[in-house]
């Protein structure tokens, strides 16, 4: 075989190789959640339950909304009124100063959203700006 041939077959060897390994998918976890080993840690600290409250007017009226995250990346959102979740999330963005993106999939993975949470530390969340508090268990 001439030289030529031989780098050619190479250059062709090292072009499939490469395509293969940039079109490979990520490990899958159960229902499609992808897992993501690198944001572990955060997906840990985020397991809990978290309530946040505030008033909605002068006269004191109160809103709460109560987040629970679980070991198997499910979620349930409580509210003060009607409004309720339940589905799955995944981590999906993790910022240098510690914060994450979450996409969350509910009402039967019809609706997808994704919301910013800061980990303030181990008791304070901020979720899409309103502050949870982590409920310890006695």
């Amino acid at each position: 075989m001439k030289t030529h041939n031989i780098i050619l077959l190479s250059l062709a060897v090292v072009i499939i190789v490469i395509g293969t390994l940039a079109w490979a998918k990520p490990s899958q976890a159960p229902d499609g959640i992808t897992a993501e080993p690198a944001y572990e840690e955060q997906t840990q600290a985020l397991i809990g339950t978290w309530r946040g409250e505030g008033h909605y007017d002068e006269e004191g009226t109160i809103w709460y909304m109560l987040y629970s995250f679980n070991e198997d990346n499910t979620f349930t959102l409580e509210t003060d009124s009607t409004y309720e979740e339940s589905g799955t999330f995944r981590i999906v963005k993790l910022y240098e100063d510690g914060s994450i993106d979450i996409s969350k999939n509910y009402k039967d993975k019809e609706r997808t959203n994704e919301m910013h949470v800061v980990l303030t530390d181990e008791n304070t969340i901020v979720i899409e700006g309103a502050q949870l508090s982590r409920i310890i268990a006695d």
